[in-house]
């Protein structure tokens, strides 16, 4: 060793100048998300999120993103609405927005066994609509187990597009 290393020295300039630069590299690639909720009543709540950070590996350009809900439950009946609105900066400087909402309702019956269940979510930005029947059974519901099932029809139209989709998914649950 040509020279002896004080660990107490304050760094060489260009070494300073490289930790400076990768944290605020580090700094840049971020991203930072919350949700605040409140109760308004034993079945009533609302909430507003957000996020902000990058969306590519190099962490240059940003997304933020905002939503609004409000859900309802009580013993049967359990609803939820969501408005989602998005900016997402693009490699070529321009930024892209998006919005869309769904809302969902269900109802169960038969003592809380089966629970029928409708859902209709819209994209405006992609001209997207979808609408998703579906029935959950809990087979298991007065036992106090969680086992669930799910059987959902699907129908998606893409209005820009004119494509068409049918879709059915059955999901196991625990």
């Amino acid at each position: 060793l040509d020279r002896v290393i004080d660990p107490m020295a304050p760094p060489p300039e260009e070494e300073a100048s490289f930790i400076s630069d990768r944290l605020d590299d580090e700094l840049d690639r971020k991203a930072f998300g919350g949700r605040l909720g409140v109760r308004l009543k034993k079945a009533l709540a609302v909430g507003v999120s957000g996020y902000a950070g990058v969306h590519e590996a190099q962490g240059e350009l940003g997304v933020q993103v905002f939503c609004a809900d409000a859900s309802y439950q009580d013993q049967a009946l359990s609803a939820r609405v969501e408005l989602l609105l998005a900016r997402r900066e693009t490699a070529t400087g321009d930024a892209e927005t998006a919005s869309g909402f769904f809302a969902q309702a269900a109802y169960k019956l038969l003592d809380g066994l089966l629970e029928p269940a409708v859902q209709y979510d819209e994209e405006p930005t992609h001209h997207t609509k979808s609408i998703t029947f579906g029935v959950n059974t809990y087979p298991f519901a007065r036992d106090g187990l969680s086992l669930a099932t799910r059987v959902d029809v699907r129908y998606t139209r893409h209005e820009g597009m004119g494509d068409t989709y049918l879709e059915a998914q059955v999901v196991l649950g625990f």
